[in-house]
């Protein structure tokens, strides 16, 4: 019997040493998780305030900056360039006044009213028009047909009532 009480107990405490092993694993792990988000916060603190420091000494940065700041200049004006053939691509222009996307041939903002003139036009394939249906309500100053869902008359800017 000597012998199975041995092995009973020596099972015992291995089967302890695994509980305990996995607790701390757990533990480590929770622990790793919470160091991670931390990390990560951190990081993105520091590129606000590398942001905003960007913004503020754009224009005269500090030497020892100047290729990092050369670099943001490059990376900007890259995806500026890829912004633009992205609409050139869809037939759009944006907005300057919310941003949103608005066909070729817009004057007027329907979502906000705001006036899109000549030199906000980034497209250069032919005009494009959005087909209109006939029985789509007209502006009740120029008359023109209003596109569904639109707040202002893409023509002449008049808010639609």
């Amino acid at each position: 019997m000597a012998f199975f009480d041995k092995v009973g107990a020596t099972i015992s405490s291995i089967g302890n040493d695994v509980s305990s092993k996995t607790k701390s694993l757990v533990e480590v792990s929770n622990l790793s998780g919470q160091l991670k988000n931390c990390e990560d916060s951190l990081k993105s603190y520091y590129a606000e305030i590398g942001k905003i420091y960007y913004e503020r000494f754009a224009a005269n940065p500090e030497p020892e900056l100047q290729e990092q700041f050369d670099k943001v200049k490059e990376a900007k004006e890259a995806i500026e360039h890829l912004q633009l053939s992205i609409c050139r691509a869809k037939g759009v222009k944006i907005c300057s006044g919310c941003g949103i996307e608005v066909p070729f041939d817009t004057v007027f903002c329907p979502n906000c009213g705001a006036k899109i003139d000549g030199s906000s036009i980034i497209n250069t394939v032919e005009e494009q028009k959005e087909i209109v249906p006939e029985s789509a309500a007209k502006c009740s100053k120029c008359g023109e047909r209003l596109k569904p869902g639109a707040v202002f008359c893409a023509s002449c800017g008049t808010k639609v009532e």
